[in-house]
């Protein structure tokens, strides 16, 4: 296992702040509305749900909140593989052989194919916060999903990674909300605030809580002037992060040993 120097950096709260009491007001009329996100969740109580506010130009009245739900690469785009997207998504195999350094040269051909803002927002959300949300996000980061997504109760989605950083505005959550990624754990409160996570290492979600967690998913597949970036893959070709490897190991547990077990003579 690799002993790492420098503490990783994952996750960083971005200098954006928006109105969570807006965003949670406008949220509510939207929850009926959510559809199944991710068929790979793990759940026992329901499955997760999503929302979108971005669709293509063409794309028909009933399905401009659903288009752009789903995890996979967003299938609206013309040079889009579906069927190797679908894979994408459900296949592990082909997941650890993507571990987060070693992106696979088809992915990275079909992400970065549409590194251009080609999806446009719902007219019907322009009045809302999560506008307000867009406008200021998309001036500094090229985006091609921006989701709301709900966890339910108890439930958990699959460990994987992703090919791009992601944006996050949590609106609804509780504290035994994490989102995890490598050995690390996070939590991320609904006060507004806006976070940036490198989605490329192996990462989760979890819901241990009794409440559902609604957060302000946005993909970020390009950078503009004033933006920030977290994650260095595309910097340069082969970058090699040394934070993630096929062979990579988690921390070990220390082991407890026979000296240190409780004794009764010790208290006597």
């Amino acid at each position: 296992m690799k002993n790492y120097k420098e503490f990783p950096e994952y996750v960083r709260k971005l200098p954006w702040k928006f109105d969570v009491e807006c965003l949670q007001e406008d949220l509510q009329p939207i929850k009926p509305l959510m559809v199944i996100w991710d068929y790979g969740a793990s759940h026992e109580v329901g499955a997760g749900k999503g929302f979108s506010f971005v669709h293509s130009e063409d794309c028909p009245d009933d399905e401009k909140t659903t288009q752009d739900v789903y995890s996979h690469p967003s299938l609206h785009y013309k040079n889009v593989d579906k069927s190797y997207a679908f894979e994408l998504k459900h296949n592990f195999k082909n997941r650890e052989h993507m571990n987060g350094t070693l992106i696979s040269s088809k992915l990275r051909k079909t992400r970065s194919d549409y590194h251009q803002n080609t999806g446009v927002f719902n007219e019907e959300y322009k009045h809302t916060e999560f506008y307000n949300v867009y406008k200021t996000l998309s001036k500094y980061y090229i985006i091609d999903k921006f989701r709301i997504i709900m966890l339910p109760p108890f439930s958990t989605v699959a460990w994987h990674n992703d090919a791009d950083e992601s944006l996050h505005v949590p609106i609804e959550t509780n504290t035994s909300c994490r989102f995890v990624i490598d050995d690390l754990s996070y939590y991320l409160p609904a006060d507004g605030s806006t976070y940036q996570s490198d989605n490329c290492f192996h990462h989760t979600i979890f819901n241990a809580g009794t409440t559902n967690r609604y957060n302000l998913l946005v993909g970020v597949t390009g950078y503009k002037e004033g933006s920030y970036r977290l994650c260095q893959h595309y910097m340069q070709s082969g970058f090699d992060s040394q934070l993630n490897d096929i062979t990579y190991i988690a921390k070990p547990i220390k082991e407890v040993t026979h000296e240190e077990l409780w004794k009764a003579e010790d208290y006597k």
